[in-house]
Formats: C-alpha cells, structure tokens, sequence
C-alpha cells in the first residue's frame, strides 16, 4: 500500500468516526434549537466546560478560508506539499470543522475513546483529568451549537519534518454546567455567547501512517 492509499484510508476512517458523533448529537439536540426568539449575546469562555462546540452551517464554506493570513503560511504550505502532494487546504480546513465539533461534543459527552484519538497525548491527558473532575463531583454539561460563524487557518509552521497548522474558529453556542441536583453552576442555559478559539494540529509527515492531531487549544 502506498502513502496516497495510506493517507486515504487514515482519513476515510477519520471521517466516519467524526460523522457519527455530529450525527448522534444533532439527533440529541433537533428539539432544542427551535428556539429562533433568542438572540446573540457575546460571554466569555469557561475554560472548565467544553471549549467552543460548533454545528456548522450552510454559509460556512464561504466564510472559511486563507483571507488575511500572516506572511509566510504560503510558503510553509508549500513546503508540506513537497512531502505531501495530495495535502488541499480547503480541503483540510473543511476537515478541521468536523474535527473541531467532534472533540468538543466529545468533550462534554467523556467520549475519552474519541478525544484519544483525535488529540496528542498531551491534549488527552488534559481533557481526561477534567472530565474525570466533572464526574466525581457529578456535574454534567449541557452545550448547543447556533453556529461556526467562521474558521480560518491562522499560522502554519514545518519544521524538521512535523507540520503544525494553527486554525482560528468563530462559533456561537449555549452552554450551561449543572451539577447533580440540576441547579446551573456555571454558564446560561438560555444565553448565546460567541466564542473565539484558537486550535494547533500537528503531524509527523515522515511518518509511515501520518495523522494530524490536536496538540494545543487556547482562546483567541
């Protein structure tokens, strides 16, 4: 099997993977986002929850894209194509929005099966400790997503054969934690906030079966 057909499957796997998840959750939450009355309120992000989730919309094909990137992302992705030729940034942008929903979901689900394996060890370890916090003191997060209102490729580097690709998402969501007795501790179930987030993906493009993961998240 060639690197093409190995980059192939990796990804048709990948997918399948993500596809279930949105799958299950737009099932989850169809009742709930009928709700057309409320509008937009911008909060901040609640780095105990779950970082920003996102349902993606019609109109997100047309905002994301490469629109006022820092000099250089030209350059280090042509450097990726030299060892990946098949690498398509739209492509791979389109692929980093279901990457991006399907963590966060998982996230808040405790789906550590899934969030294995789409972030680095590193990433994991971080999310499974607060999950496993969320779950001795019996909270449980309830998240929402209105929309990605847009997403971008904000910084690209490569370096010693790894490649990393910094994506900036726009979404708005309701989020609210509650804890056992259903009493709301943190956030506002009946509050839209947009949230900014700033994710890293990295990928060892010598490696035998390359696949990118989640090694950094942050706020934008």
């Amino acid at each position: 099997m060639d690197q093409d057909e190995v980059n192939a499957m990796v990804l048709i796997i990948l997918l399948g993977i993500i596809w279930s998840v949105i799958r299950n959750a737009i099932h989850e939450h169809s009742s709930k986002i009928s709700d057309q009355g409320r509008s937009p309120a911008k909060g901040s992000v609640h780095r105990n929850q779950a970082l920003a989730p996102s349902r993606m919309g019609s109109e997100v094909g047309q905002l994301a894209g490469l629109g006022g990137e820092p000099e250089g992302v030209d350059r280090d992705i042509d450097l990726i194509r030299r060892i990946d030729p098949t690498f398509d940034v739209r492509q791979f942008l389109d692929s980093g929005c279901l990457v991006y929903e399907a963590i966060v979901l998982a996230f808040a689900k405790g789906d550590r099966d899934l969030l294995r394996d789409l972030a680095s060890d590193e990433v994991y370890d971080e999310f499974a400790q607060i999950i496993a916090l969320r779950e001795q003191r019996r909270e449980h997060v309830e998240l929402e997503f209105v929309c990605l209102r847009g997403a971008r490729i904000d910084k690209v580097s490569f370096f010693n054969m790894q490649a990393q690709i910094t994506f900036g998402f726009s979404a708005q969501l309701v989020t609210a934690t509650r804890a056992e007795n259903g009493a709301v501790i943190a956030g506002d179930p009946a509050k839209v906030s947009d949230v900014n987030d700033l994710w890293t993906f990295a990928c060892e493009l010598a490696s035998k079966k390359p696949v990118w993961k989640l090694v950094a998240t942050d706020a934008a």
